[in-house]
């Protein structure tokens, strides 16, 4: 189970989204979530750190696909909504198409490499996005995968950002870009008008916690 933040530095309430929520007296953010709720998890398990001009939020996305092959970027541009003649390193956000043009799925596509992209989504599962383009390979060398091992989403917001990307030693990305590091991708995310950065972690219940405690270390 997921340990509490510091006790000396908190006081407790029911929080409307379920859960406990934790208000940290000494730097005014607010921790909510399910201290016994295990990390196996992370769609149950939202945890929002709420500080004076930042805001966190640990999720885990539905969709998470590699799709790779010599055919690549000519079989995707035929599901995709948005133009793939893009450099690589590219970030683009559509919607996936069936053979009728009627939209069954959004997410962001990461071109890491003409033969090569991923598709992230907030909210398309992984398996309706592998069934959905393998149900349209004829000839095409093509073949999806899902990412292997736990993987977690941290939407940042406000002076997290920065915290998140160095926590993480990943370069700000810039606009329709995404950046690598040593354990994660980040890219510009779209849950408001305000600029929001999303980390996509291969992630397990420590490393979570890590980037947790990073941040209120650094505050």
């Amino acid at each position: 189970p997921l340990r509490c933040p510091p006790s000396r530095f908190l006081s407790s309430h029911k929080h409307p989204l379920g859960g406990t929520s934790f208000v940290n007296d000494r730097f005014g953010y607010e921790f909510s979530g399910v201290c016994q709720s295990p990390f196996s998890n992370f769609r149950n398990f939202p945890i929002w750190l709420t500080m004076t001009e930042s805001k966190a939020y640990i999720y885990q996305p539905a969709g998470n696909v590699i799709v790779e092959g010599p055919d690549t970027a000519h079989f995707l541009q035929g599901q995709f909504s948005r133009d793939l003649r893009v450099p690589n390193g590219s970030l683009v956000y559509g919607l996936w198409l069936d053979a009728k043009g009627k939209i069954k799925a959004d997410s962001f596509l990461l071109k890491e490499s003409e033969n090569r992209f991923r598709a992230i989504s907030y909210f398309s599962p992984t398996s309706f996005l592998q069934e959905n383009l393998e149900n349209r390979i004829i000839m095409d060398e093509v073949v999806t995968h899902s990412r292997y091992g736990p993987a977690a989403g941290i939407s940042l917001w406000g002076e997290a950002i920065e915290l998140g990307l160095e926590f993480l030693k990943i370069d700000r990305p810039e606009l329709e870009r995404f950046s690598v590091g040593p354990s994660g991708v980040a890219f510009w995310g779209r849950r408001s008008e305000e600029p929001n950065l999303e980390i996509i972690v291969d992630a397990n219940e420590k490393e979570v916690q890590g980037i947790l405690n990073s941040l209120d270390n650094k505050n």
